[in-house]
């Protein structure tokens, strides 16, 4: 194998891996490790205080059909809900 071919081997490789990349980072799970239990938020209202999650692929869906607006409560249909900040936890592979 000459020095040319090799280097069109590597280019071609190199090539194939960031393709393959691209593909897989746009065309992941819309629940993923990052926010494995969707979004939670919690219904200002006085008189229900519901505290409800959404998955991520219902929350991109309310994005698409209403964009702009805000997440109604399930239970009472008020716009006053909130977004709640939830718990995250790093996962390393080094024990301390």
């Amino acid at each position: 194998m000459t020095q040319r071919q090799k280097q069109i081997s590597i280019g071609a490789g190199a090539v194939i891996l960031i393709v393959t990349s691209i593909f897989a980072w746009y065309h992941r799970p819309a629940n993923n490790a990052n926010v494995p239990r969707g979004v939670w938020f919690i219904c200002t209202n006085d008189s229900c205080r519901n505290e409800f999650s959404m998955t991520m692929a219902q929350f991109s869906d309310h994005h698409e059909k209403h964009y702009g607006q805000p997440v109604h409560c399930p239970k009472c249909d008020s716009e006053t809900v909130q977004h709640l900040p939830t718990q995250f936890f790093a996962k390393t592979s080094k024990k301390s």
